[in-house]
């Protein structure tokens, strides 16, 4: 492993210390795993007896010092750290060849109709103990294909030959991750906007894609109940429909089959930011958050940003967004500064979709987004996630060696 004068020190340390970050998190909160995950929790912790009676043993959350998911994140960083060099060493000019651009958007569509068909929920590919999550593979394939396409036509962007075989191809892209992964899309549809803007897309075409791609997307939100509470339950409770006359005060609820309650569909941001509340500028400290215990869902995965704000404070949330900025300043500046096309695009694609993603997750965590379901880049628990976001990174690292 070799780095020498050209090695971008800076963003380097920036994707280590995300990575330490996001293990330590992960760590604290998988720590106290709650006796059953996939059943929403109550207004009181799903463990708790009701005043009077004598807890069950059985129900209490198992405490452990490291838990099996924090072992297997550390795992998936040792994979990704490997990738992440393995694409750093390697010239990133190799990838622009058409069997990496049309290549893996086939295989990524193929897995994708895989995971529909015979996957957990439409999300993921079960090989043996391993879970493979499509959609996050779908995302550095994204890159690559639109840096190739681009720099290919770039002479010929705005013509009716470049623009349709491409707006099918991503069509197909993000459609096929929209119909499981609306927020995995969402990401993807931006950066896509975000790299042909950049390459000079005329403003006529702009507001046609942007046209097309705000129809899909409220398609895509309220044809299914569920997403569309979701955004209902967020408008409402902005007061917006409240001050057209058009809605009630209160919250939606799911519907709930009979002899269980009903669940609050705002659940997941009222608890986050109960959590973001409590830990004030300072946090209660690492390891000695009170959400993560069964009262905030997804406290490792999508919502793993509340836990940073619990434990660690407006502190620990600056210093996470900090992080985050000095990759977009580094790779900003990496795409600036490229020596070809090829890599200015790759380079802007694949800083633009992590911190897009991470602003946006973090925007869902303070309510200023409706709930996605999209993880945080580098800190949520998640292979698939953190392997794409390291071969993202690897790639970086090897445009800024051969830019210099």
């Amino acid at each position: 492993m070799h780095f020498g004068a050209r090695t971008d020190w800076v963003l380097l340390s920036a994707v280590l210390a995300l990575l330490g970050f996001g293990l330590l998190m992960v760590w604290s909160a998988t720590q106290y795993v709650p006796p059953v995950r996939n059943e929403h929790p109550l207004p009181e912790a799903p463990w708790a007896a009701p005043l009077g009676a004598t807890p069950d043993p059985e129900k209490a959350p198992v405490i452990t010092f490291v838990s099996e998911r924090a072992i297997k994140q550390a795992l998936w960083a040792v994979v990704g750290l490997a990738l992440m060099m393995l694409f750093r060493r390697q010239n990133y000019r190799r990838l622009n060849h058409p069997a990496w651009a049309y290549g893996g958007t086939g295989l990524a569509l193929a897995l994708l109709a895989l995971a529909y068909v015979v996957g957990e929920r439409h999300r993921f590919l079960r090989l043996g103990p391993v879970g493979v999550q499509p959609s996050e593979l779908a995302k550095p394939v994204l890159v690559i294909f639109l840096a190739h396409f681009i720099a290919e036509r770039s002479r010929i962007l705005n013509e009716r030959r470049t623009l349709l075989p491409v707006a099918m191809t991503l069509g197909l892209l993000t459609g096929a991750v929209m119909v499981a992964d609306l927020g995995t899309a969402f990401v993807m549809i931006a950066t896509a906007g975000a790299v042909f803007v950049a390459a000079g897309l005329e403003w006529r075409h702009v507001r046609t894609a942007a046209a097309v791609g705000a129809l899909c997307t409220l398609l895509a939100v309220f044809i299914p109940g569920y997403r569309r509470e979701r955004v209902l339950a967020f408008v409402r409770e902005l007061g917006v429909l409240q001050a057209l006359k058009l809605a009630p005060q209160n919250s939606p609820s799911e519907a709930a089959p009979a002899g269980k309650l009903k669940r609050d569909v705002s659940y997941h941001q009222k608890q986050s930011l109960m959590a973001l509340g409590s830990g004030g500028l300072w946090g209660v400290g690492l390891f000695r958050g009170i959400q993560k215990l069964g009262y905030l869902p997804e406290a490792e995965n999508d919502f793993i940003f509340a836990v940073v704000g619990e434990e660690l404070g407006l502190a620990g949330c600056t210093v996470l967004l900090a992080i985050f900025l000095v990759i977009w300043w580094r790779g900003s500046r990496l795409a600036r500064s490229a020596p070809d096309e090829f890599g200015r695009y790759l380079a802007l694609g694949a800083t633009f979709i992590v911190v897009f993603q991470a602003m946006v997750n973090m925007s869902v965590v303070v309510k200023l987004a409706p709930t996605k379901g999209l993880p945080l880049p580098m800190i949520s628990y998640g292979g698939s996630s953190l392997i794409a976001t390291m071969i993202l990174f690897g790639i970086l690292l090897s445009i800024r060696e051969r830019s210099v």
